[in-house]
């Protein structure tokens, strides 16, 4: 119109109209521009209203994430039977804590040979680092939906729980991770020096005749503080940490007993179960409670809309994680009976697994076993993880009740679970190394 009016534009002729530079061509124009905002606008508004219908029925208004697809004829999100099983693997490896998601790329390309779906213009190829990232933080896995900082309970079966979530995010964000390295070496990052508590790292040293060492020693990168800590050689430390092993390793005919002993006692806990039950049903009404009250709260005016939204997302994730808890426990009251089994079982062969294994094993069985591993004048101590003070080296029944004891408590703790999922990735790695399906 100021084009028209200052005579740059002399008049406007299209197809279907012709606008003079008139007062009565200028009118009719306004007019048209005036309908084409009102149906642009309406077009946005029908636009967002079938968005926020699409999320109120559980169902993400885009492109499904890797693991699912998009049932074009029924209009949802489904499980994608190929790629769900190498996204769960993919979690499954993060929760155990032992691999970075540079490693689990890798994994992913030279051992499993996956490749991404097929589109029209993309896919069939390898998973990059930023793809397991994004994975890795889209709370989409767990069946919910997360738009403009509201929460929607998803249609779609999810993939994980929203304490696997919490755990893996916790993971990703720890301080300390060992940085990619050069060489392989089993145990840094995961050994303090005992005298300035400083990382250890490891160098490989050639003597005169050719021989190859790996010696482990301080990083001293503490000026404030000079360590004068002696270096170990790698057979050394290794029968260190195999006289650990050893303290919690338990004979074959314990191992048997005990497992009898779990199993038998799989169906004789009832009463507590259900006061468990009656515990978890009140946290779910107290965090429904405060979500009315932190309502209320935003209503007066009395906090903002970014403390609102980060106070109501944490109430949201405490429901859905206690509820996904009760749901477990009614479908499967024996939730504690598997990861007794396979904490069972990894005391009776952690020490053969670390004599054969190799650096990804014995990595993985040291994550298992404690934490807090400390060198201090060629000595290793390490912090043994809960379960295992109460192991029992024989058949004492007293001890035995405290240990199942002890498992059932911890079945829920989100480091128990980490030790679990490593001796679950433990013996799949064995059982491919033994040959056997």
């Amino acid at each position: 119109m100021y084009l028209l009016d200052n005579g740059a534009l002399k008049d406007m002729k299209f197809p279907a109209y012709v606008f003079d530079n008139t007062s009565q061509g200028k009118f009719m124009l306004q007019i048209i521009f005036s309908y084409s905002k009102y149906y642009v606008d309406s077009l946005s508004e029908n636009v967002r209203r079938g968005i926020r219908r699409k999320l109120d029925l559980g169902i993400l208004p885009n492109r499904a994430p890797l693991g699912y697809w998009n049932d074009k004829v029924r209009k949802t999100i489904v499980v994608d039977r190929r790629s769900f099983p190498v996204v769960r693997k993919i979690w499954d490896l993060t929760l155990t804590g032992s691999y970075s998601p540079r490693q689990i790329r890798n994994l992913s390309e030279q051992e499993w040979g996956y490749r991404t779906p097929r589109r029209e213009r993309s896919g069939g190829t390898s998973l990059a680092l930023s793809t397991i990232y994004k994975i890795l933080s889209n709370p989409f896995y767990t069946g919910v939906i997360v738009r403009q900082g509201i929460a929607y309970k998803g249609a779609h079966p999810p993939m994980v729980t929203q304490d696997e979530f919490d755990r893996a995010q916790e993971i990703l964000g720890r301080p300390g991770r060992p940085k990619t390295q050069k060489h392989t070496f089993a145990y840094t990052g995961m050994i303090r020096c005992g005298g300035c508590g400083c990382s250890i790292t490891a160098e490989i040293k050639v003597n005169h005749q050719g021989y190859r060492y790996t010696y482990y020693h301080c990083t001293k990168k503490r000026k404030d503080a000079p360590c004068f800590q002696p270096s170990i050689e790698l057979k050394q430390l290794e029968r260190q940490l195999l006289r650990l092993l050893h303290r919690i390793a338990i004979a074959g005919s314990i191992h048997d007993w005990m497992t009898r002993y779990v199993v038998s006692g799989q169906h004789e806990r009832t009463l507590e179960d259900e006061r468990e039950l009656a515990a978890l049903q009140r946290t779910i009404s107290d965090a429904e409670r405060s979500l009315s009250s932190l309502t209320d709260l935003r209503v007066r005016e009395l906090i903002d809309d970014t403390d609102f939204i980060a106070r109501r997302q944490k109430l949201h994730a405490e429901v859905a994680r206690t509820r996904e808890t009760i749901a477990r426990r009614i479908a499967n009251p024996d939730y504690w009976f598997e990861p007794a089994r396979l904490l069972i079982s990894f005391s009776k062969l952690a020490v053969s697994w670390f004599e054969r294994g190799n650096v990804e094993v014995k990595r993985l069985i040291l994550n298992v076993v404690g934490s807090n591993l400390l060198l201090l004048d060629k000595k290793v101590s390490i912090q043994a993880a809960e379960p295992f003070r109460l192991m029992p080296k024989n058949t004492d029944f007293l001890r035995l009740c405290a240990f199942v004891e002890n498992v059932r408590t911890l079945a829920d703790d989100p480091d128990f679970k980490r030790r679990i999922a490593c001796i679950a990735r433990l013996e799949e790695m064995m059982r491919v190394s033994d040959g056997r399906p």
